[in-house]
């Protein structure tokens, strides 16, 4: 008798899987975009104390919350230019729901994205295992830091303190690889998204 049968959304793609945008892809990344922005904005009150009790390196790692949305944007869709929309976007929207950085949000979200866009691309949009989720993470947030670093000032600090602060950031931006590697494969369960490209991730026997 087969074991029961489950999805595997790691599975990288076939190689004859379409990479053509649907509406479905569309809505998906929009929805992703929206609830983050939400999320992007709820958090800024916790990050401001986690920046207040720990400092700059503390601060570092609790950013990488807000790479989340370019992560599990295309962890769901594998589409190219998913990560760059759907962190945009989420960018976007956290602005026009009255976050207190303006839109130099929107900066931000282009920039946290590039570096994973750039990994799943060298992929071939075709590798979502943890491990690629945990790269891109670290990419996103490599890319993003020297704008950043520039705009708050932090290129100032003591090469000791930009060392810790390196550290901490990597570490917050690939435990958001994780977050949105999980996040994924939990919501893949639900049944709603079976007409994504996760949903239709290949079905092995256990």
């Amino acid at each position: 008798m087969n074991e029961p049968r489950t999805v595997n959304p790691s599975r990288p793609n076939g190689p004859g899987t379409s990479q053509t945008w649907r509406t479905t892809d569309l809505m998906v990344v929009v929805v992703v975009a929206l609830v983050f922005g939400a999320i992007y904005v709820a958090w800024a009150g916790p990050y401001e104390w986690v920046a207040a009790f720990g400092g700059t390196p503390t601060q570092e790692a609790a950013n990488g919350l807000w790479f989340v949305a370019g992560l599990l944007g295309p962890y769901l869709v594998r589409r190219p230019g998913a990560a760059l929309a759907s962190e945009t976007l989420a960018a976007l929207a956290e602005m026009l729901v009255g976050a207190p950085w303006g839109p130099g949000l929107v900066i931000y979200g282009l920039l946290q994205s590039i570096g994973a866009e750039a990994v799943f691309a060298l992929f071939g949009y075709r590798r979502w295992t943890l491990v690629t989720m945990v790269i891109a993470g670290v990419a996103a947030g490599l890319v993003s830091l020297p704008y950043s670093w520039w705009d708050y000032g932090y290129l100032k600090l003591d090469v000791p303190v930009l060392a810790t602060m390196l550290v901490t950031r990597t570490v917050g931006v690939a435990v958001a690889g994780v977050i949105a590697k999980y996040l994924g494969d939990a919501l893949v369960l639900t049944g709603a998204l079976k007409d994504t490209a996760i949903g239709r991730a290949k079905v092995e026997d256990v």
